[in-house]
């Protein structure tokens, strides 16, 4: 008796250990650079391809460079929202 429950124990946690990581993969989720929503496996593996871009040493040029991004990103008008809520 004790044996037959304990493999059944063991296998029921298996189970649930295995369905949990399934979960994990499942659920992650990446925006790609059209805005399309990505989850499962294809977004694991372009959320790698993006922290490879950006992986080595932190320089004083590539702050400078990203910054210089993100300036010019931001100074696009098109990259700005409206608020729309507020009365003129």
């Amino acid at each position: 008796m004790k044996k037959r429950m304990n493999i059944g124990l063991i296998t029921v946690c298996l189970l649930l250990v295995g369905i949990l990581f399934y979960l994990l993969i499942y659920q992650f989720i990446v925006l790609d650079t059209d805005g399309k929503q990505l989850n499962g496996t294809a977004a694991i593996t372009m959320n790698r391809e993006f922290v490879n871009t950006r992986a080595g040493r932190l320089t004083d040029e590539k702050i400078c460079a990203d910054i210089a991004a993100y300036q010019a990103l931001l100074h696009d008008p098109e990259n700005v929202s409206k608020d729309t809520t507020k009365k003129h």
